[in-house]
């Protein structure tokens, strides 16, 4: 449709929020953290607030909390920390607790923030030493045909990293829920595959429903109650700091191939200066950044993840076609692959000079008005498979 389109609907994802050390301490066999060279400050979790604010859409925090763990319930568990038998991060907490009660607070109390899961130390550790950071497929191994490919993590382990991280999280009285995941150094092969299907099960077993990454094949994926939702890759180097956004390129133009994507991929060293007193002088120049490359046509900014990955599943499925004096809008396709994520609402985008003058299976308002296009907010009637814009 030339001149109208459901719009991928676009959600900022920060991973590697939560780490209080921000050293890459690789070279000794630890994590590489955010690769910050300075500890972190709850300035660099404020700022994430600030942009959200401007831009009115919860920001997703990608939580790392294994260095929050103050009843040491880390310490004995294999290949999740350095220092199997030694770990003792509740001294460090207690020593930083100024650090970790105002970390808190400035994830709980902003109201733009929202989160997901990242991991506990964001690596896989054998014998004291970081094996591999793709905690989720650490053995690298060549398969039946001699090609490369990855062992994944046995899935009792993974299940009992999912729990300590809830336990953890619970020890610290968190209370928004998360429903989104993202593993440490991303993920390997695809949806379709058996490892990647039981891995998703486990997610859901924990309340997760929403899996990110910039690897899947499709924008989005609805598969056995699983969104798998594709970000968008290239932004920019993890461990850079200082950056400024007014010359910044727009990171959907660096796709293959370039395209809008409904999840943007940043990690939180990305927004913070070295001084973090300074890191509010581009909070509106990353706000100018982000809406200046979700305004193009068959592009919006959403108000959260869920709602990136509710509105990208329409677009993804939902079936257009134009009819006589308007557009008929098949959505028994997205009904077919309906998980809870799925909200009874979407968004139609329209370049016609001509306004619309009905909606049929549904009721519309006005969004956002842009200079070459509208954005309409479709409520849709209870059981309606079909809606229908009678345009003027």
């Amino acid at each position: 449709m030339e001149n109208f389109k459901l719009p991928v609907g676009v959600a900022i994802r920060v991973d590697d929020v939560g780490w209080f050390e921000g050293a890459d301490d690789r070279h000794i066999g630890r994590p590489s953290r955010s690769g910050l060279p300075r500890r972190h400050h709850p300035n660099d979790i404020l700022v994430l607030n600030e942009i959200g604010k401007g831009l009115g859409t919860k920001v997703l925090c990608n939580l790392i909390l294994g260095e929050w763990d103050f009843k040491n319930r880390l310490r004995g568990v294999p290949h999740v920390t350095w220092d199997e038998k030694g770990w003792d991060a509740a001294s460090v907490v207690e020593k930083n607790r100024d650090f970790f009660e105002a970390a808190f607070s400035a994830l709980e109390d902003s109201e733009y923030l929202e989160y997901g899961l990242h991991g506990l130390m964001h690596g896989y550790y054998i014998d004291g030493e970081l094996h591999d950071e793709r905690y989720l497929y650490p053995f690298e191994i060549r398969n039946e045909k001699g090609e490369y490919a990855r062992q994944t993590l046995p899935l009792d382990e993974f299940d009992t990293l999912l729990t300590l991280f809830e336990e953890i999280y619970n020890d610290w009285g968190f209370k928004k829920k998360y429903h989104v995941f993202e593993t440490g150094n991303g993920c390997f092969g695809t949806p379709y595959d058996d490892f990647n299907k039981d891995i998703a099960k486990m997610l859901q077993k924990h309340g997760i429903g929403i899996w990110e990454w910039g690897g899947w094949p499709d924008d989005i994926l609805s598969q056995d109650g699983m969104l798998f939702v594709h970000s968008a890759r290239g932004f920019v180097t993890w461990n850079a700091y200082g950056i400024d956004p007014s010359i910044l390129y727009n990171v959907f133009d660096r796709g293959r191939p370039p395209r809008v994507v409904p999840n943007l991929c940043a990690h939180l060293t990305n927004f913070v200066q070295f001084q973090p007193e300074n890191n509010f002088k581009t909070v509106s120049a990353w706000v100018d950044y982000f809406r200046r490359i979700t305004s193009p046509f068959g592009a919006m900014m959403c108000r959260d993840n869920e709602q990136s990955a509710s509105q990208s599943l329409y677009s993804a499925y939902a079936s257009v076609d134009k009819v006589d004096g308007g557009y008929r809008i098949d959505l028994s396709p997205v009904e077919a692959v309906r998980t809870p994520i799925l909200e009874d609402d979407f968004f139609v985008s329209i370049k016609d000079k001509s306004i619309p003058k009905s909606c049929e299976g549904g009721k519309l308002y006005i969004h956002d008005v842009r200079p070459d296009h509208v954005i309409y907010h479709i409520y849709r009637d209870k059981g309606a498979s079909v809606v229908t814009v009678k345009m003027q």
